[in-house]
């Protein structure tokens, strides 16, 4: 073989382990198996947040977070912010998510990656705005991250 060629099937060999890393991060835990956060006060927009942390977490090491927001309106516009705080680092580009307009039995997810900064543990704030029906309602939900 050439040495055209095999550079040929180095890089094939290269794609096809990047297109299977890529299809296993986007597989998503079942609703069913993911734990509910809790809102902070009391809970003013109609979604569920749901998340699943994936691996163990340290001081200092990142750890990726996957969660799951599931309106109980229909037609609404959802924004969530997952906003930095001293105790967690968001290490991820995006920090927001918007719909314009949610669906029935929809489900919207987000995978974070999350750095507890100040302990092996700490708590990732989640700030959800719903929007529908001629009101818009706000709720701040709560997600562990770490033992």
């Amino acid at each position: 073989m050439s040495k055209s060629n095999g550079t040929f099937v180095g890089v094939l060999m290269a794609l096809a382990l990047c297109a299977c890393g890529v299809a296993a991060n986007k597989e998503e835990p079942p609703l069913t198996s993911m734990k509910l956060a809790v809102a902070v006060g009391k809970t003013g927009a109609p979604v569920e947040v749901r998340y699943e942390p994936t691996g163990t977490t340290q001081r200092g090491q990142p750890t990726t977070l996957k969660l799951a927001f599931v309106p109980q309106i229909e037609g609404a516009e959802l924004e969530v912010e997952f906003p930095a705080s001293d105790a967690v680092s968001i290490d991820s580009t995006v920090s927001r998510l918007s719909i314009a307009k949610t669906e029935r039995d929809g489900v919207y997810r987000r995978a974070l990656i999350v750095t507890p900064r100040l302990a092996d543990s700490a708590e990732l704030r989640v700030m959800v705005w719903i929007e529908a029906e001629g009101g818009r309602y706000f709720s701040i939900f709560t997600v562990p991250v770490g033992k």
